[in-house]
C-alpha cells in the first residue's frame, strides 16, 4: 500500500427494497511486513491438466518483491510457467516432474512472508499391454497379468461376469504386481476376466480370456460326472437283431476325440452298422451274436483321456430243433422224445402233456422223455417249451400208442364156435374187437368176403355184428370176422349148421256137430 491509500472506505449495496452501507478506515503508520492471503496447503492435479497457485499480497510497505520457488529453486517464466500480475503462478500442462513443494516468498525491508503449497501430480493408471488370451489344463496353476502404473500406486480389482473375484485360501490370490494367480484352476474358472487399476486420478480396465482345459470325464445315466481315468466296466444286454447303444457320454473342454474298439480291433468310422453319437456313445444296428464281447471307448483331448469298458451280451431267443410231429408206436415198445434247443442264455426247458406240466421223474430227464414200455395212457400231445429272458419257442409231438386188435370174451351161446339153428330162424354173430387205432372188421363166409348187401345178410356199420335172417341150408358154412389195424390183426370163426324141417302132408277129416 501507499501513503495515499489512507482514508475511509465505504461499501454500499442497494436494490429495489433498500440500501445498506459498511465503512472502514485505513491508516498507514510506516513500514509494513508483507501479508499474503491464504492458499491451499496441498493441491492435487492430474497429469496434463492446468494448475494455478494463488499468492495474493494483502499488505506490505514498502511494496514487496514476490518470487516463486519449486523445491527451493527459483521458477522462471516460460511458455509453460507463467507468473501473473497478481502474483498467481500458472502451470499450463503439469507433468509428473512438476510434483513438489511450491513456495511464494514476498519480501520488503520490513521482512519476508511465505506461503507453501504441496503440489501432487497424479497420473491416471496405465495397464501394460500383453496377451489377452490364456489357457491351461485343469489343476495346472496360471497367472493372469495386470501390471499397472500410475500415481499414486493404483489398487487392482479383478472381476468375472461382473462379480469381484475374492481371493481364497491359497487357491486364488492377487500378486503384488496385480496378477491374478489361480493355483488349482477348474473348468468353471474359464471365462472373461477384467482387471481394473484405480487411483485418485482415474482408472484403467483390461480384459483377458481364460480357457481351462478339462480332462474327459464319463457321465453316468443321471448326468453326474464320475471319476477320471478308468471308469470301470458296464454290462449291456440286448436281443439279437435289435439296435443297441453302448454308453460313453463324455464331458470335457475342448470336446474329446472318441475312438471305439472291440477287443483289440478298432471300429471303423466308415462302418455301416456302427455310429458314434455326438455324446460319445456308440450305436450298433441289427446286432448279431458275433457282436458280443468287450468294447473300449477312449475319449482324448489336450488335457488327458478317459477309458470306458462296455461288455455287450447278445441274447438269442430259444429255437427248438424240429423233429417228427407224429410218432406211432405199439404197446410195450419203447420211445424217446428229445427237445434240443439253442439260445443265449441257454433256455430252460419244460414239458407238457395234453396241457399239463410234467414233473421230472424216470420218464422225464432234463430235455428228453424216455418211455421203456409204452402204454395206451402214454398217448397224447407232448409240448416242449424252451424259454429264456428274451423269448420262448415251443414244439408239439403227438404220440400215438397203437394196440393190435383183441376180441372180448362172449357170453353163451356165442362163446362157442359151433352154432346150430333151424331154417327160417335168425342168427347174429358178434365180433367185439378192440384196438388202437380202431380196428377195421371184415366178414367172410367160407373165405369169401361179405359186403352186407347179400340177401338176408346185414352187417352193422362198425362191423361188430353179422345178422342173417330167415336161414336156409345155403347159409351153412364157416363165418369168420377179421379185425385189423396198423398194429396187427385177429379173427374169430363161427361154424353154422342150419337144420331144415321136413313136413309130411296127410288127409284130415273135418266135421261139424250141430247143437
Amino acid at each position: 500500500m501507499w501513503v495515499g491509500d489512507e482514508g475511509t472506505y465505504i461499501c454500499e449495496a442497494e436494490n429495489l427494497f433498500g440500501k445498506v452501507q459498511a465503512q472502514a478506515t485505513v491508516t498507514l503508520t510506516g513500514l509494513v511486513i508483507p501479508v499474503i492471503g491464504e492458499s491451499p496447503p496441498v493441491v492435487n492435479v492430474i497429469e496434463g491438466n492446468q494448475v494455478t497457485l494463488p499468492c495474493i499480497l494483502l499488505a506490505g510497505n514498502p511494496l514487496p518483491v514476490r518470487q516463486w520457488l519449486r523445491n527451493n529453486e527459483v521458477l522462471i517464466s516460460s511458455p509453460y510457467v507463467s507468473i501473473r500480475s497478481d502474483g498467481t503462478l500458472h502451470l499450463e500442462s503439469v507433468h509428473l516432474k512438476d510434483s513438489g513443494e511450491y513456495i511464494c516468498a514476498v519480501t520488503n525491508v520490513a521482512g519476508t512472508s511465505r506461503r507453501v503449497t504441496a503440489v501432487n501430480v497424479h497420473v491416471i493408471p496405465v495397464i501394460k499391454h500383453g496377451p489377452q488370451i490364456f489357457s491351461t489344463v485343469e489343476g495346472n496353476a496360471i497367472s493372469l497379468p495386470c501390471k499397472a502404473s500410475g500415481v499414486p500406486t493404483p489398487s487392482i480389482i479383478w472381476k468375472k461376469k461382473g462379480e469381484t473375484v475374492v481371493p481364497t485360501n491359497g487357491t486364488i490370490f492377487i500378486d503384488s504386481d496385480g496378477s491374478l494367480f489361480l493355483s488349482v484352476p477348474h473348468g468353471e474358472d474359464s471365462g472373461e476376466y477384467s482387471c481394473s487399476a484405480i487411483n485418485a486420478a482415474g482408472y484403467a480396465t483390461r480384459k483377458v480370456q481364460l480357457t481351462v482345459y478339462v480332462k474327459p470325464r464319463i457321465l453316468n445315466t443321471g448326468s453326474s460326472i464320475l471319476q477320471d481315468g478308468f471308469k470301470g466296466q458296464i454290462e449291456i444286454s440286448a436281443k439279437v437283431s435289435d439296435d443297441v447303444v453302448l454308453p460313453c457320454e463324455v464331458k470335457s473342454v475342448p470336446p474329446p476325440f472318441i475312438t471305439w474298439a472291440k477287443e483289440t480291433q478298432l471300429i471303423s468310422p466308415f462302418s455301416q452298422r456302427h455310429t458314434i453319437l455326438p455324446t460319445g456313445s456308440m450305436k450298433i444296428l441289427d446286432i448279431r451274436v458275433t457282436d458280443a464281447g468287450t468294447y473300449t471307448c477312449v475319449a482324448t483331448n489336450i488335457a488327458g483321456n478317459v477309458t470306458q469298458m462296455v461288455t455287450l451280451n447278445v441274447y438269442v431267443p430259444p429255437k427248438i430243433q424240429r423233429g417228427p410231429q407224429m410218432i406211432r408206436i405199439q404197446v410195450k415198445q419203447s420211445f424217446e422224445i428229445a427237445c434240443i434247443s439253442q439260445g443265449i442264455p441257454p433256455p430252460i426247458t419244460a414239458w407238457f402233456k395234453d396241457g399239463r406240466m410234467l414233473e421230472l421223474d424216470e420218464k422225464l430227464q432234463h430235455f428228453t422223455i424216455r418211455v421203456a414200455s409204452a402204454e395206451l395212457s402214454d398217448a397224447g400231445v407232448y409240448t416242449c417249451i424252451a424259454s429264456n429272458m428274451v423269448g420262448q419257442d415251443s414244439a408239439n409231438v403227438t404220440i400215438e400208442v397203437q394196440a393190435p386188435p383183441t376180441l372180448s370174451d362172449l357170453e353163451p351161446p356165442y362163446d362157442k364156435t359151433h352154432q346150430e339153428r333151424l331154417s327160417s330162424q335168425q342168427v347174429a354173430f358178434p365180433c367185439p374187437a378192440k384196438g388202437n387205432p380202431k380196428p377195421v372188421i371184415k366178414w367172410l363166409r367160407n373165405n369169401k368176403e361179405l359186403t352186407g348187401t347179400e340177401p338176408g345178410i346185414k352187417i352193422t356199420e362198425d362191423g361188430t355184428l353179422l345178422i342173417i335172417s330167415s336161414l336156409t341150408s345155403d347159409d351153412n358154412g364157416e363165418y369168420k370176422c377179421v379185425a385189423s389195424n396198423q398194429a396187427g390183426l385177429t379173427d374169430r370163426k363161427y361154424n353154422l349148421k342150419v337144420h331144415v324141417c321136413v313136413i309130411t302132408y296127410e288127409s284130415v277129416g273135418l266135421f261139424c256137430d250141430r247143437m
